[in-house]
């Protein structure tokens, strides 16, 4: 009986490390996803940005040519 009791132990031992493998995964997941989503908010962002930055580009190049 006490072997018994001394395997439960061991086994519910085990059980109690995986959920806390399982917690600190799925946390790690969770940071994952809001680092995602921020890399996606910049990406956006950036690529207003550039187009902006190419429409001020092609306005410069149009008044030069005018210029010439």
């Amino acid at each position: 009986m006490i072997e018994i009791e001394k395997k439960l132990a061991q086994i519910q031992k085990k059980i109690d490390e995986e959920k806390a493998v399982i917690s600190k995964n799925e946390e790690q997941l969770k940071q994952s996803k809001i680092n995602l989503s921020d890399l996606e908010k910049n990406k956006k962002s950036l690529l207003k940005l550039k187009k902006k930055a190419d429409d001020f580009n092609k306005k410069i190049s149009e008044s030069l040519s005018e210029l010439d």
